[in-house]
């Protein structure tokens, strides 16, 4: 069985561990696959049976720039994590090795990632190298990053997954670059996980309200409060409410004080099974990241979808939330005009909206599986004589 390397580093949410524990998931059936995370643990995460799981010393972004656990100096804990990529390497020798998002970002994380590429390059040229991208990339600044990208990829990579439906966004269309890659690009449609034949029953209809990993988003978790408030006395409705296990524990706390009086709001951190959840909703309010978005898409569930974002750089959500209103598919809320009122107002209307049907490919971490084998096969195949 090919063994097979994941590298993925969240900087600031959890999008990309969601996204990566999927894909892993699906290589389980084919594939001997180990996870090397670099970002913080996070408490109810459960991996995938099959699957093997090895963290590094994290590293994440706070107020742009890079914090390490207490008592550690980052610029230690930078050349620790890089030798250790090398010697998981060397120790492992995999036959591919998948990078989450990288080249396409993470380009503050360098001073590892190129060194690891340039050692597998060196030391076993017959590596599969893939880079495993999400729908759309979404910086402003892209055009700026444009030629370093493709050398990037061009220099070290053999293949390009992007995990969206064509249907929906071809990367061509988000990235000026592509046709200057050298490698095959392949869309596989959506990452998303599977729902339970049967949902997880609760006493009262809900709205679910989530915000991802909570370190952005906060704006609509109060309003969310405050819109339960307002709503209290018309909707026989529950708000459950996930903060997300980033969200500093004085903010908690303030979002407890403020639901505490209120018999409808339900405030946790985090769920395992955010999906099962969304299955039984009655309308879900969320960022649009793209995890909880491909909840969104896999559900049906009527949703308010909230992008979050530095504009002036980043537009991911944004672009997503867009596209899929233009759709039909969900209601957009901007984030300027989050506040208890408007909030209240398109839950309203969300709760008399029936489910949507969309028919985009959901099945993307199973055909980037099929992808990575017949990728593999490619490179296993012994050249014919005369050939």
């Amino acid at each position: 069985m090919h063994r097979v390397m994941l590298y993925c580093q969240y900087l600031s949410g959890m999008g990309h561990l969601v996204r990566t524990t999927q894909f892993a998931k699906s290589l389980a059936e084919r594939f001997q696959p180990t996870m090397i995370i670099g970002g913080p643990k996070i408490e109810g995460f459960v991996p995938p049976d099959g699957v093997e799981i090895i963290y590094m010393p994290p590293l994440w972004l706070q107020d742009g720039a890079f914090r390490v656990a207490d008592g550690n100096d980052v610029d230690e804990i930078k050349r620790v994590r890089r030798d250790m990529l090398i010697d998981l390497f060397d120790s492992a020798r995999p036959e591919i090795v998948i990078t989450e998002f990288f080249p396409f970002g993470r380009h503050d994380l360098l001073f590892e990632l190129e060194p690891w590429m340039q050692h597998i390059r060196t030391s076993a040229p017959g590596t599969l190298v893939v880079s495993s991208l999400r729908d759309l990339i979404g910086k402003t600044v892209l055009d700026q990053q444009t030629g370093k990208i493709v050398d990037l990829a061009n220099a070290y990579f053999d293949a390009v997954l992007v995990h969206s439906d064509p249907q929906f966004l071809r990367f061509e269309s988000t990235f000026a670059g592509a046709r200057r890659i050298n490698g095959p690009i392949l869309h596989t449609g959506f990452v998303a996980e599977a729902v339970k034949a049967e949902p997880q029953s609760f006493d009262r209809p809900f709205v679910l309200v989530s915000v991802g990993g909570g370190r952005i988003g906060g704006a609509v978790l109060d309003a969310a409060i405050g819109a339960a408030a307002l709503l209290q006395e018309e909707l026989p409705h529950d708000f459950r409410i996930f903060t997300g296990p980033f969200l500093p524990d004085e903010d908690f706390a303030k979002l407890q004080a403020k639901a505490a009086s209120q018999g409808n709001v339900i405030l946790e951190r985090f769920t395992s099974n955010l999906l099962g959840h969304m299955q039984a909703a009655d309308l879900s309010v969320s960022l649009a990241g793209y995890n909880t978005t491909m909840n969104v898409l896999r559900t049906d569930v009527p949703a308010i979808l909230v992008p979050i974002g530095h504009y002036d750089f980043d537009c991911e959500q944004l672009m997503r939330a867009e596209k899929l209103a233009d759709l039909g598919v969900a209601d957009l809320l901007r984030q300027d005009a989050v506040s208890a009122e408007s909030l209240a107002e398109r839950i309203r209307s969300g709760l008399r909206r029936d489910r949507v049907e969309h028919g985009f490919n959901l099945d993307g971490a199973r055909d980037a599986a099929e992808a990575l084998v017949a990728l593999q096969a490619q490179r296993t195949v012994p050249a014919q004589k005369g050939a």
